[in-house]
């Protein structure tokens, strides 16, 4: 946070935030007294006192489990906020990874199941993101049965055991 960002910054204004994922979610306001549930795939107006009090409260709805913004459930589309939190940069090289629909769609175009096992582990972490996961499964949006099937093994926890097989037709003997 530089200076001129903290003196100009209005905590009066609304942002909106999206759930990035397909479940509903529910939080507590720390500014009043009362609960707040934004539906799966929809957005909440808040104003801005609201999110960085849920920031500083270390809500990982908001700023994901290492307060970096990752893996948070609420995607903040105001992208001077996203900066005052440190979840981006001004000059655009940082920006804040999400996980939602599109983002698992994209996983599935990985070059090799290798690559996609660790996509799978790095970016499938909270309940949120995994019932995302199973969701993008069930509508057929993907067409790779290798990746479905590994996908599948990972949402019921089992271990991922990528083949070492190299591809192309097995020489004859």
């Amino acid at each position: 946070m530089n200076e001129n960002t903290e003196k100009t910054f209005d905590m009066s204004k609304r942002v909106t935030i999206r759930n990035t994922t397909s479940i509903p979610t529910y939080f507590r306001y720390v500014d009043r007294d009362a609960d707040a549930k934004v539906a799966g795939k929809s957005k909440l107006s808040l104003p801005v006192s609201e999110v960085l009090a849920q920031a500083d409260n270390g809500n990982p709805d908001f700023v994901g489990y290492n307060r970096d913004g990752k893996h948070a459930t609420f995607y903040i589309e105001d992208k001077e906020t996203r900066i005052y939190l440190g979840f981006e940069t001004e000059d655009g090289k940082t920006k804040q990874e999400i996980v939602d629909e599109q983002a698992v769609v994209n996983m599935f175009d990985a070059v090799n199941l290798q690559t996609f096992a660790n996509l799978l582990v790095d970016k499938i972490v909270t309940g949120g993101e995994k019932q995302t996961l199973r969701d993008v499964l069930a509508a057929g949006k993907v067409n790779a049965h290798d990746k479905i099937e590994m996908a599948n093994a990972f949402l019921r926890g089992e271990t991922l055991n990528v083949p070492k097989n190299k591809g192309g037709r097995p020489k004859g003997s």
